[in-house]
């Protein structure tokens, strides 16, 4: 993937394998509250503007794994399609970035920890959460169900 082009967040970091799960170094473009279902995330460029039409557009695809089998291919594991680009409606026109904001249903009963999945691709709309793709980025995160708490121990000196 070359990521120099288009990227989620403020910083990107090379994926060379998106079968993998966070093998990358700035994982910065997404939020995610499951509590209230929304997922907010940035979409940056390197500011070649004349790069993106409706015809051209940047795409982000998000995946959750909500019932923590460690794959995105269940159904309704695949929450979000996005697409724009400049002067789309949502994204200023002379803006190299903007930022989305999509609603999600949260399944009940999660498990305690779930893995989520947020690819950005240039002109492919890769609706796979594998595979290879020649521009964008991946990003994975881990998430916290909202009905679990985690208890860390208390260290006494």
């Amino acid at each position: 993937m070359n990521p120099t082009l288009e990227w989620l967040g403020a910083s990107y970091s090379r994926e060379y394998d998106a079968r993998l799960t966070n093998l990358d170094t700035f994982d910065d473009g997404v939020t995610v509250n499951l509590a209230t279902g929304v997922i907010t995330f940035t979409v940056t460029t390197a500011g070649y503007l004349s790069r993106y039409s409706a015809a051209t557009p940047v795409y982000v695809n998000g995946w959750i794994d909500w019932n923590g089998d460690g794959n995105w291919s269940d159904a309704g594991e695949h929450v979000f399609t996005w697409s724009g680009y400049p002067g789309a409606p949502g994204w200023p026109a002379f803006a190299s970035s903007t930022t989305v904001v999509v609603s999600i249903t949260v399944p009940a009963g999660l498990p305690p920890l779930v893995w989520s999945r947020f690819r950005l691709d240039y002109n492919q709309d890769l609706a796979s959460p594998v595979g290879p793709a020649r521009y964008g980025e991946v990003e994975d995160y881990p998430l916290l169900s909202p009905t679990h708490r985690l208890y860390l121990p208390v260290m006494q000196r």
